[in-house]
């Protein structure tokens, strides 16, 4: 999804803080809400990632973002609200655009197109753009999907294919 705070009262200087409450005090806790209801599926930590970026003197945050199939349309209803609390008002109806990320990775190198470019073909980048200047926290990831989160699943799935290890010699020698 794009929200376009260049289109809100939102001065640019602001984006990144004014995206970071409708990110952590809007949604997260939209999110964790719902889930506290008796009865209520859990629906996991939140997960996303995000860069804010300015083109056109317009400053926009891309926000790739999983919301659970049942909630999709409650979230799409809550945006807007959620936008003029922490941007101000929206001066174009063009300020919200959520679309499907039919192919995540392909998302997730758009999201990264502002890397430098001597630092882009190691993560695997081929488009680079230089996206302006932005004040505050440029770009970010959910805990989920962070680096210690990634670290632990490594973790786990070495610790799998040590003990696949130990089962296959295990009966191979007949034990």
């Amino acid at each position: 999804m794009t929200l376009q705070f260049g289109m809100t009262a939102c001065e640019p200087e602001n984006v990144s803080s004014a995206f970071e409450k409708l990110r952590d005090h809007h949604f997260t806790r939209w999110l964790r809400h719902l889930a506290t209801r008796p009865g209520a599926p859990d629906y996991g930590s939140p997960t996303y990632a995000w860069v804010v970026e300015q083109a056109a003197n317009l400053t926009h945050v891309h926000w790739l973002v999983y919301v659970p199939p049942a909630l999709q349309a409650a979230f799409r209803a809550k945006l807007r609200p959620w936008l003029v609390k922490v941007g101000g008002m929206i001066l174009d109806e063009d300020a919200i655009d959520v679309r499907p990320a039919d192919t995540p990775s392909k998302a997730g190198l758009y999201l990264v197109k502002g890397i430098h470019p001597n630092h882009a073909k190691k993560h695997g980048v081929r488009y680079t753009s230089f996206q302006g200047v932005i004040h505050g926290k440029r770009c970010g990831v959910s805990k989920s999907i962070g680096p210690t989160a990634i670290r632990r699943h490594r973790e786990r799935l070495a610790a799998l294919q040590a003990d696949r290890l130990v089962a296959e010699q295990g009966e191979a020698l007949g034990l």
